[in-house]
């Protein structure tokens, strides 16, 4: 009987937690406003339960068993993933949402691969969801819920853990005994990258190469996924691709022109250097020399031009998507074999003789501050613990997480930038 009264302590306590905060699609509902008798009634059921299987003189296996149920359904109820779905599609896939609850229904709005949104209803099969701007019904086999959603939002980087008090330390182990190994800081805002033996504990990604456990009594956690698009939200944004698509394709001609004509005046400029040398006895031949240098000069210009050109944001980022879909590799800064966050940005500027520091902290120095309005493409956009290069109509590419690699994503993809340095200038 000693276990089953250590199980029905620990049912009590977990009754009475309600801390955290819950988010998904841009709603928030602190835990603390919530009504507390509601889960105290969980908490009552399941030891009256106890007490009548005790009177029914029941095993003491199965009384065990009706309490952890118990203990299950409360944890479900404060879980910030219990009306939560996320689309397990492949990532450039998606599945339709519709006006009713069957595939010959109007689409009123599509939810792409890793994007989420909360459940409204369930109803044969389907799920009645809120997403973004859209409202609607989802057939659920396309879909993760629960415990499942839970691994999944972990695995990429979709729980964003916010410090409400100030010098909060980070610990090696879950305990508050356990060595210090770092402190963060109120508002600033981390990915979970594991849950610990018991809720009361979270693993946070501090900055690369660092990890560590904080106590979930002093954070707010949210999820951090990508909304569903209406089908007016997705025409606009292929149509800002399209445009986007074309600036590029000028510009590299442009490019292109640039290198011919240069090359051109190249040729040109050794004929009229051959033909000086020739006559430079004659009063011809001074004029002629003075003409090639002129040339000279104007083509050497040009050259600085192409250089200055091929350096320019726009081929920063053309040189950046070469490698969407490459490994992620913490430490690493290997475009093709893997690389972070901070060794994928310091890589590609490298490409263009740009040195940069090789941590995300320190790259929130390099080059000049720059307004979060006024960000091009090249920018490097920085979070806490993260980097990544703006790419142009609020997206940046990025080396995300192992499961995802490098790939791109809203500006706004889970975390809020906190600054902008453009590196090029």
């Amino acid at each position: 009987m000693e276990i089953i009264m250590k199980t029905v302590g620990k049912l009590v306590a977990t009754s009475l937690v309600a801390g955290a905060c819950v988010w998904a699609s841009g709603v928030e509902t602190n835990a603390a406003t919530l009504d507390t008798e509601i889960a105290s009634a969980g908490g009552s059921v399941a030891l009256e339960e106890y007490c009548e299987a005790s009177d029914a003189n029941k095993p003491e296996a199965e009384i065990a068993t009706i309490i952890e149920k118990s203990v299950q359904a409360v944890k479900e109820e404060h879980s910030i993933f219990k009306d939560v779905c996320i689309a397990k599609v492949e990532a450039d896939g998606y599945v339709n949402v519709r006006k009713n609850p069957n595939t010959e229904a109007k689409v009123v709005g599509k939810i792409f691969g890793n994007c989420g949104g909360d459940i409204i209803k369930e109803k044969d099969g389907w799920y009645k969801i809120k997403s973004g701007n859209v409202k609607g019904w989802v057939k659920a086999e396309f879909f993760v819920t629960g415990e499942d959603a839970k691994d999944y939002a972990v695995d990429n980087g979709y729980v964003l853990a916010t410090v409400k008090e100030s010098g909060l330390r980070v610990r090696k182990k879950q305990s508050k005994k356990a060595d210090v190994i770092s402190n963060v800081y109120k508002e600033e805002t981390y990915a979970v990258t594991k849950y610990g033996k018991t809720d009361n504990w979270i693993k946070l990604g501090i900055d690369e190469g660092v990890e560590g456990w904080v106590s979930t009594e002093y954070i707010d956690l949210k999820i951090g996924y990508e909304p569903a698009i209406t089908l007016a939200e997705e025409k606009a944004m292929l149509q800002a691709q399209a445009e986007k698509e074309a600036e590029e394709e000028a510009s590299r001609q442009a490019s292109i022109a640039a290198s011919e004509a240069a090359e051109e005046a190249e040729t040109a400029t050794e004929a009229t250097t051959a033909a000086t040398q020739t006559y430079q006895e004659s009063k011809e031949m001074t004029t002629v020399y003075q003409q090639t240098t002129k040339q000279q000069t104007t083509a050497a210009q040009v050259e600085d031009n192409v250089s200055y050109d091929s350096a320019t944001g726009s081929a920063v980022i053309a040189y950046a998507k070469q490698f969407l879909g490459n490994p992620y590799v913490w430490g690493g800064s290997s475009l093709t074999n893997g690389t972070d966050c901070s060794g994928f940005t310091m890589s590609v500027y490298a490409h263009f003789g740009y040195s940069l520091p090789r941590t995300s902290s320190a790259q929130r120095s390099a080059g000049v501050g720059v307004s979060l309005n006024a960000v091009q493409p090249g920018d490097i956009i920085c979070y806490n613990g993260h980097v990544a290069l703006y790419i142009g109509g609020g997206q940046i590419i990025h080396a995300s997480t192992p499961s995802t690699g490098i790939i791109i994503s809203s500006m706004y993809y889970g975390s809020n930038p906190i600054c902008a340095r453009r590196i090029i200038r």
